[in-house]
């Protein structure tokens, strides 16, 4: 599945993440590639433990 998320940033170095379709679920990174391949793995983090119920 695709979630959307957002990136922000205060100093256009280091950005935050925030996962608004999954509450809760936020992450960061030190560049813009690196805040997205946290996302990815902040959402899987996140879910994993929901899928595992089923």
């Amino acid at each position: 599945m695709k979630y959307p998320i957002v990136l922000h940033t205060d100093n256009g170095v280091s950005y935050g993440v925030t996962v608004p379709d999954v509450p809760g679920c936020f992450s960061a990174g030190d560049t813009f590639d690196e805040a997205l391949e946290m996302a990815e793995e902040a959402i899987f983090s996140h879910l994993e433990p929901l899928v595992r119920r089923r």
